[in-house]
């Protein structure tokens, strides 16, 4: 049977609509695939990188952190190794023979005391480190040596030396002069026998990292005779001032003083942790300042400034202590001390 050619052509034309509708469906779903693809490339892209830049920075926050840390530290570790340095020790050295050295007449010794203004900090005086008034005599250095550098911080240390140095005392002796029958009463100056003395002496020394300065009183130690203990020092920040307890206290500083000075090492040992004494160096002559504060329950810091005398010469130096105690047994206890006003 013959296909009718009008019916042919319509199938044709059928046929081909479908397929270029056929084409059309297929271009569209893989256009559709590739710009996705697209997206998600590109998503992917700002996503990393977006990443990389906030870690980059997170790196180079850290980094910075710790290249300002580095530098604070190496700051602190130049300073410090300034302080002890061998011009920090040349300048406490010239420091020592200038304050051990003491002339006997007025004029060298305003001209000591000007010399030594010049090496202490702002705020502290001569009229905080030592009263002459009573001695009349001089004071020679012999010898002097470094002992040993302690506390060191990034802007201050002790250096301690080991001095040896002669007290010579001068004795007004009244005489009577003749001249013809005029009698003339004159005074006399004659020297004693000297007085040899050896121990140490500390210098608290601060820096800026540029000049020097005393900071604080110089202070005399005894020349340890066996193994010497590391004092502990305390690191706790102060408290209220306590005045309930002032003057009960300062009473009791005066009982402990008097005994450092003229009991032994072993009978110091029922008054504080780590016995200490300066029997036969100094005698206690006063506290030119007290405070009294809060450390705690059942302790105290007491901070004084107080007056020793040199037996022999009448010297009086003023040497700063810092005292904690405790309550023991309803006494009070030494259980810390310190040559120092400081806190820290």
């Amino acid at each position: 049977m013959k296909i009718p050619e009008a019916f042919k052509s319509k199938f044709k034309v059928g046929k081909t609509k479908m397929l270029k509708q056929e084409r059309k469906l297929k271009k569209n779903k893989a256009g559709t695939i590739v710009v996705g693809g697209f997206y998600v490339v590109l998503a992917a892209t700002i996503f990393l990188s977006f990443s990389s830049f906030t870690r980059t920075g997170f790196i180079n926050e850290k980094l910075n952190g710790f290249q300002s840390e580095a530098k604070a530290q190496m700051k602190d570790i130049n300073q410090s190794a300034f302080v002890s340095s061998p011009a920090g020790e040349d300048y406490a050295e010239r420091f020592v023979k200038d304050y051990i050295a003491i002339p006997t007449d007025k004029e060298g010794r305003e001209q000591r005391k000007e010399k030594l203004q010049n090496y202490f900090a702002e705020g502290l005086s001569m009229d905080r480190v030592e009263n002459l008034a009573d001695f009349k005599g001089k004071r020679v250095l012999k010898d002097i040596k470094l002992y040993k550098i302690e506390n060191v911080k990034a802007e201050s240390a002790e250096l301690l030396f080991r001095i040896s140095y002669e007290v010579i005392n001068i004795k007004e002796v009244k005489k009577i002069e003749k001249k013809g029958k005029k009698k003339t009463e004159v005074i006399e100056q004659q020297e004693q026998q000297p007085i040899k003395k050896e121990m140490l002496i500390a210098v608290p020394l601060g820096t800026n990292g540029e000049t020097f300065n005393v900071i604080e009183q110089p202070y005399f130690e005894a020349i340890p005779t066996g193994s010497k203990l590391a004092a502990v020092k305390d690191q706790g920040t102060r408290t209220k001032q306590d005045f309930k307890r002032t003057e009960e206290i300062k009473d009791f500083t005066v009982q402990f003083l008097t005994s450092y000075t003229e009991n032994t090492k072993e009978e110091m040992a029922y008054l504080m942790e780590k016995p200490e004494s300066l029997k036969g160096l100094y005698q206690y002559k006063g506290l030119q300042e007290i405070t009294v504060y809060k450390a705690g329950k059942g302790k105290w810091d007491v901070k004084a400034l107080v007056e020793l005398k040199e037996q022999e010469s009448g010297l009086v130096v003023k040497q700063p202590m810092t005292l904690t105690l405790s309550m023991q047994n309803e006494k009070y206890f030494v259980e810390n001390l310190k040559q120092t006003l400081g806190g820290k």
